[in-house]
Formats: structure tokens, C-alpha cells, sequence
């Protein structure tokens, strides 16, 4: 009878031991699976990292762009804005070179008529002719002022630019080709010629 206690009780205590190793078991199964999710994650950030650091690195390069082109818009209207300037500088410096040229050419009569009334008086110590000679000098001193000057004249060779041939003749004293004679003064503004020289050109 004794020993059918004894067995009855060891039988209890086998029963009662299994649950505990498998509860020991249990732990030590959840700790391994942990360990593996652990180094899936583990694994898992340096590519998640590395897609990040490209994601960066394609923005980048966009705002690298961006920026690359908005510099060379910014240049351009630069270069453009420059060639206005230079532009609209030159065209003030020729409209002020220019601008008493139709002045000039309604004196330009007046001249004349001066000219001529000097050219054609008898007696040049008449101090009417000389009042008139002192006017056309002082005329012609305030025209230079403004880059007026007079056409190359008698004895000059001939130059069909500044020049207008009427006449030819033969001269003694005037090789060919050259001026012996002016009709009618001719005149430069700043180097465009307003009024070409009437002259006559020997043979």
C-alpha cells in the first residue's frame, strides 16, 4: 500500500513539473521571436535611411535647378536692361549733337545773304560792311560752339561727299580736281554734313 502512495505522489509531482518547464519554455520562445523582430528592424532603418538621404538629395538637386535657371533669367534681363541703357544713351548723345540741325539749316539763308553782302560791296572799310562782317564772324563763333563748321573751299581737291560740282574750268594756278571756285557755302554738323558746297572743280 505504501508504495502505490508513493508512486500516486510522484505521479503528481511529474504532473505538476511539465506545466512549469513549458512555461519556462514559453518566455524563452517570445524572447527569441523579440530578438528576430529586433533585427528585422535593425536592418530595416539603414534602408529606410538611405531612401530618405536620396529622397533629400533628388530635392537637391531640384532646388539646384531652380536656382540655376532663375540666375540665368536674372542675367539675361541684366544684359538686356544694359543694351537699353548703352541704347538710350547713344540716341540722347546723337539727339543732342543734332538737335539745332533744323535751326541751323533755317539760318543757314541768313548766312547766306550775309555772305553775299560782304562778297558783293564796293567798299569793304564801309563801317555798314564791316558792322555786317563782324555780325557773320560772331555767327559763325557761336555755331562752332555747337560743332558747326564750313565746308572745305578754293583750292581744296574736290570731295563729291562734302561737295557739290556745277562747273568745270580750266586754271592756271589750281591743279585738277580741285576747287577754283565756291558758289555757295557748305556746312558740317558734327561731322554730318547739313549743306553740301556748291563749287566749280578744275579740269
Amino acid at each position: 500500500m505504501k508504495d502505490k502512495v508513493s508512486e500516486f505522489k510522484e505521479m503528481l509531482n511529474k504532473n505538476k513539473a511539465k506545466p512549469q518547464a513549458q512555461d519556462e519554455e514559453a518566455p524563452q520562445i517570445a524572447q527569441d521571436s523579440s530578438q528576430d523582430q529586433g533585427a528585422e528592424d535593425l536592418q530595416a532603418v539603414p534602408e529606410s535611411e538611405d531612401s530618405r538621404i536620396k529622397e533629400l538629395e533628388a530635392e537637391i538637386e531640384t532646388y539646384k535647378q531652380a536656382a540655376e535657371t532663375q540666375k540665368n533669367m536674372y542675367l539675361e534681363k541684366l544684359a538686356e536692361f544694359e543694351n537699353f541703357r548703352k541704347r538710350l544713351s547713344k540716341e540722347q548723345e546723337e539727339s543732342r549733337k543734332f538737335a539745332i540741325e533744323r535751326v541751323l539749316e533755317e539760318f543757314l539763308p541768313i548766312l547766306d545773304n550775309l555772305e553775299m553782302t560782304i562778297t558783293h560791296a564796293t567798299d569793304k572799310k564801309d563801317p555798314l560792311v564791316q558792322g555786317v562782317e563782324m555780325t557773320l564772324k560772331l555767327f559763325m563763333q557761336s555755331l562752332a560752339k555747337f560743332g558747326v563748321e564750313e565746308v572745305s573751299g578754293v583750292g581744296e581737291k574736290f570731295d563729291p561727299n562734302k561737295q557739290e560740282a556745277i562747273g568745270t574750268e580750266e586754271h592756271a594756278e589750281i591743279e585738277s580736281d580741285h576747287v577754283t571756285q565756291v558758289h555757295r557755302k557748305g556746312y558740317i554738323l558734327n561731322g554730318k554734313v547739313v549743306r553740301p558746297a556748291m563749287v566749280t572743280v578744275a579740269q
